[in-house]
């Protein structure tokens, strides 16, 4: 640790014409600073950290702004946690061409577009964040091989998890409850990606019994909605029980002939929508409220 912001209080920077963009705290080229304990509300954005490594990004305050709350562009192993990026006019948490990432226990909720947005950005983790109220809770747009696990990406106006033009990605033990579109929305030669352990509870109108909408969707195939060596994939509220380890156990919609071959037959206790979002509750102590542009 070379160096800390703790404890400041930054706000009204919204001249975003220019470097650096109307931003509370900016931070180009630099390595091993720690921000802490800031409050970054009512900026263009909070934080924004440009080709900078192995800084600490934990316990700050980025909500409200017209822009996002943090931003990390073309910046390796970086850890960002324990945040609050809820109620911004654009995203929660934006990683652009940045790799090696660790995103873990933020709050990215009520934002206008998406609670966390990956685009051109490889092998970073996502984990254990609390996506709910925005367009789509995870949005990954041209972004491969990262990992996303233990996220609760409920009650979205679209989708839970949205992949476009990425491949390769783990998608495991996360939670998909009332969102309004798929739980998780794959398209544009998105393929490669390994997704078992969710829980998909009521999403696209699907019912509290086995009828309803197909709660996922695949226009591109050759993506693994279940794990095959263990013989284990997703729960689905409206699975009807039948055909397990067939193709016909749980087809996915979107007409690429993806299908979950073997359901589960419980949702994986420790991802309940309920201890989920009380967990939530308890970390942040608020409540996101949704702004518009």
């Amino acid at each position: 640790m070379w160096f800390v912001i703790r404890n400041c209080e930054v706000w009204n920077a919204t001249s975003d014409a220019s470097e650096p963009w109307g931003t509370g705290i900016y931070l180009k080229n630099v390595i091993h600073g720690t921000l802490e304990n800031n409050n970054c509300s009512g900026n263009s954005n909070s934080i924004y950290l440009f080709s900078s490594s192995y800084n600490g990004i934990t316990n700050n305050n980025c909500s409200g702004n017209s822009y996002d709350g943090i931003f990390l562009g073309s910046s390796t192993n970086n850890i960002i946690t324990n945040n609050n990026c809820s109620g911004n006019s654009y995203d929660g948490i934006v990683l652009g061409s940045s790799t090696n990432n660790t995103i873990t226990n933020n709050n990215c909720s009520g934002n206008f577009q998406y609670g966390v947005h990956l685009f051109s950005s490889t092998n970073n983790t996502i984990r254990n964040n609390n996506c709910c109220s925005d367009s789509n809770g995870i949005h990954l747009c041209d972004s491969s091989s990262n990992t996303i696990t233990n996220n609760n990406c409920s009650g979205n106006s679209q989708y839970g998890i949205h992949l476009f033009s990425s491949s390769n990605n783990s998608i495991t033990n996360n939670n998909f409850y009332h969102n309004t579109q798929y739980g998780i929305y794959i398209t544009s030669s998105s393929t490669g990606n390994i997704i078992h352990h969710n829980n998909f509870y009521q999403n696209n109108g699907a019912g509290k019994g086995v009828n309803g909408n197909c709660q996922a969707y695949d226009d591109a195939g050759g993506n693994y909605w279940y794990d095959n060596t263990a013989q284990v994939g997703n729960y689905w509220s409206n699975w009807d029980g039948n055909g397990w380890g067939t193709p016909n156990a749980y087809p996915i919609a979107g007409g690429a002939g993806a299908y979950d071959k073997y359901p589960l037959s419980n949702p994986t206790p420790e991802l309940s929508p309920i201890a989920l979002i009380a967990g939530a509750i308890a970390m942040f102590g608020i409540t996101a409220i949704r702004r518009r542009r």
